[in-house]
């Protein structure tokens, strides 16, 4: 999960935060206008995002973690979501 804002009082969350927010401009600028993206384009940026290999998973995605801890293809529920 990519949490926005950063909890108070947790400087070591600081790093996570800007990085986080550093992928999330890619596919939203900084002169685009929130309020126009749609709930289809934050689904889409953010399946492209867990479907990134990560280092500190031992260059899995984060899809494939959860689905290894879980039982549960989050790429198969999101593109659920995505068809409504």
């Amino acid at each position: 999960m990519i949490r926005i804002f950063r909890l108070p009082y947790s400087s070591w969350e600081r790093g996570q935060n800007e990085n986080a927010n550093g992928l999330l401009r890619q596919y939203f600028p900084k002169v685009m206008e929130l309020i126009d993206v749609t709930i289809k384009e934050v689904f889409i940026a953010v399946d492209k995002l867990n479907s990134r290999p990560k280092k500190c998973l031992n260059y899995k995605t984060p899809y494939e973690v959860f689905e290894e801890l879980t039982g549960i293809d989050m790429k198969n529920l999101l593109g659920y979501v995505l068809m409504t």
